[in-house]
């Protein structure tokens, strides 16, 4: 498998993850769980998340990134812009696990904000995701043989 096809495809497990606190969020919307219940839950979404997203990012932004800057000038506006969605959404997972991490009352009390932030998280993710997708295919499709070699070398080790 290309090493930009690979890269896409560690959406799906992030795309699915997303889903499944969407499906919670709603759970608790249409009054099948009750708030208190899905703090910790929610927790252990929000840390695998952060886990594997922070992985995703930076082997985007400390390898992929560069080379594709360097190699293709053309796509470097599209790159910054994946950069920029890339703090959005960490910025976003940041503050959901503040606001899980707080006092049952007080994370009661802040759920409805919680779901805010969430669908917030959830459309800029969605959308930095399609868009991901469209640049990794369009420069795949632009870089050589050699340049997808030296990708390939340069990628090597990075977990």
């Amino acid at each position: 498998m290309e090493l930009l096809e690979q890269l896409e495809g560690e959406h799906g497990p992030l795309t699915e993850r997303v889903s499944q606190l969407r499906l919670l969020f709603g759970a608790v919307a249409a009054g099948e769980r009750r708030v208190p219940t899905v703090q910790a839950e929610l927790r252990g979404h929000l840390e695998w998340l952060r886990d594997e997203l922070l992985d995703h990012f930076g082997r985007e932004e400390e390898v992929y990134f560069p080379y594709l800057r360097d190699a293709l000038p053309q796509v470097v506006p599209e790159v910054d812009r994946l950069e920029s969605a890339h703090d959005q959404i960490c910025g976003a997972l940041s503050r959901m696990q503040y606001l899980t991490a707080r006092g049952s009352r007080r994370f009661e009390e802040g759920f409805e904000h919680l779901a805010h932030v969430f669908e917030r998280f959830a459309e800029t993710y969605t959308l930095h995701a399609s868009s991901e997708r469209e640049v990794l295919r369009s420069a795949a499709a632009q870089l050589t043989e050699a340049q997808r070699a030296e990708l390939a070398e340069v990628a090597t080790g990075v977990g």
